[in-house]
């Protein structure tokens, strides 16, 4: 198997794989998720739902060589989870026992925002790591 055809299966695969579970489940009309016991409990699948599609975009994006740097995986993650999650808010008014909350966009993005802070920790603590290993063989 090629080397690109293993880092799509392994890279792009399981974003657009999670797309696809994505906006399956947000065409199921009224579609009423476990009761967390709070009132904002929609927010938290919203923030939860968006961090795991950006963790998995920011990973998919080093795929290219000039996305390999953080701050393009960064932006391009941001700009990408803001609008599916725009779009996923859209499509719901389409949708009969759906409604589409400028709120929920804002979970959606605040998810994102999550998981890029959650690389960007693990970028700086990793390459420390790396360069050391650079320096001493």
């Amino acid at each position: 198997m090629k080397e690109s055809t293993k880092q799509f299966l392994s890279k792009i695969l399981p974003v657009l794989i999670y797309l696809a579970i994505v906006f399956t489940l947000s065409s199921v009309p009224s579609l009423i998720p476990p009761h967390l016991g709070i009132s904002w409990e929609d927010k938290v699948y919203h923030f939860i739902e968006y961090t795991g599609l950006a963790l998995l975009l920011f990973r998919a994006f080093g795929f290219w060589p000039k996305l390999r740097a953080f701050s393009g995986r960064a932006l391009l993650t941001l700009m990408i989870g803001s609008a599916i999650g725009a779009i996923d808010e859209l499509h719901q008014i389409y949708i009969p026992g759906r409604a589409s909350q400028f709120s929920d966009w804002l979970a959606d993005v605040s998810g994102t925002v999550f998981a890029i802070i959650i690389m960007g920790i693990i970028y700086l603590l990793i390459r420390p790591l790396s360069r050391k290993k650079i320096q001493n063989p």
